[in-house]
């Protein structure tokens, strides 16, 4: 089960093999689309579902409940990448519902500005730091 760059990866499912977007694992700007096998990818979904009802019935908890999930097949780095989207959405679809939007955007305005860098950092982080110590 080694991976690139010489780093070793164990998962939950052991049969499954550790999924690079690195073409060359010295260049961390070539990336190409991750090829997810038949169970990997339906452990990620199980993830996205999980996390997202956890998410409906309390309204917080896509991260906490979906990411160790999706962690059995796939490295750290893209599942935080898989739940970017997903959380995004959800959160702008509850600042939409709950109809206060411009209120949300002035009362909380510092919390996305660090929300912005938060997330600058954290890219970076996952795209250099080694794969065992995330």
């Amino acid at each position: 089960m080694g991976g690139a760059a010489g780093h070793t990866h164990r998962y939950l499912i052991p049969s499954l093999q550790p999924i690079r977007t690195r073409q060359n694992p010295a260049d961390t700007q070539t990336m190409t689309l991750p090829d997810f096998s038949t169970t990997a990818l339906l452990v990620i979904i199980l993830g996205l579902f999980s996390g997202s009802l956890v998410k409906g019935v309390l309204g917080a908890g896509i991260p906490a409940v979906g990411l160790p999930i999706m962690v059995m097949v796939i490295d750290p780095a893209q599942a935080v990448t898989l739940f970017i989207v997903p959380i995004a959405i959800s959160n702008v679809w509850q600042i939409i519902e709950s109809g206060e939007c411009r209120e949300a955007v002035r009362r909380y305005w510092p919390f996305l500005i660090l929300f912005m860098a938060g997330v600058w950092v954290g890219a970076g982080a996952l795209t250099s730091l080694d794969p065992q110590l995330i």
